[in-house]
């Protein structure tokens, strides 16, 4: 099952851990190319992403992106849209019932060329290996996503 200790659920853990750590708020991951984390989870967030990918200098940019299915995605879609130079979206499936998985994906082929990923590592992988050295990677959507692409192993083992 997912739940561990007192009752926290797998989730929970995830949330906590991404809130005390406060990573993804714009944070380099790798240079050549540069790929970026950044939490971005509602329409105020990726609106200010947006703008401040706008003021880099990069050839084309390469966007992995998930949600969780409570969120306004439709409108997120839209903010990504705006971002110059965007080659592709890469939709990287997540393990969480959570997760927009398939919502997403109807509304995408309305807004970009689109790939799906069977999850981030693989996402990124494939963005990074899509790249030239001046080209540019965001992670983006959801701090589930940003933490189970920064976690060595599954946080909870089953």
């Amino acid at each position: 099952s997912n739940k561990v200790g007192r009752g926290l659920g797998k989730e929970d853990v995830v949330s906590g851990f991404a809130k005390a750590k406060l990573f993804g708020r714009f944070q380099a991951y790798k240079a050549k190319p540069l790929v970026i984390l950044d939490g971005a989870h509602n329409t105020d967030g990726m609106n200010a992403l947006v703008e401040e990918i706008s003021s880099l200098k990069y050839g084309k940019c390469i966007v992995v992106f998930m949600c969780m299915a409570d969120k306004d995605y439709a409108a997120m879609l839209k903010q990504l849209k705006r971002i110059p130079r965007l080659n592709y979206v890469s939709f990287a499936l997540m393990d969480t019932s959570r997760a927009a998985n398939r919502l997403l994906l109807g509304h995408a082929k309305k807004y970009f060329l689109a790939k799906v990923k069977k999850d981030v590592k693989v996402a990124l992988r494939d963005a990074i290996n899509s790249c030239g050295k001046n080209d540019l990677v965001l992670v983006c959507g959801s701090l589930y996503l940003l933490s189970t692409l920064l976690s060595k192993e599954p946080i909870i083992t089953q």
